[in-house]
């Protein structure tokens, strides 16, 4: 799912699939990858975002996972 912050990428998986963002349970999603979308509509997990971020200005260390949060 995708959203431009992570409440609403959540709020959109449980709208759309009636599931909730958890490994375990009936009602759950299962196991997932989590990662970003760069702005050429790939997706890259968290490492890879963290050398984009870095490479791009947007963060001023490298992060060997990067976080929403890192990019506020």
């Amino acid at each position: 799912m995708l959203g431009h912050r992570h409440g609403q990428c959540m709020w959109t998986m449980g709208s759309l699939t009636g599931l909730r963002s958890v490994t375990n349970g009936s009602d759950s999603v299962g196991e997932y990858k989590q990662g970003f979308l760069t702005s050429k509509n790939r997706f890259v997990d968290r490492k890879e975002g963290g050398e984009i971020a870095f490479r791009e200005g947007q963060t001023e260390e490298l992060k060997k996972t990067l976080f929403s949060e890192d990019l506020w």
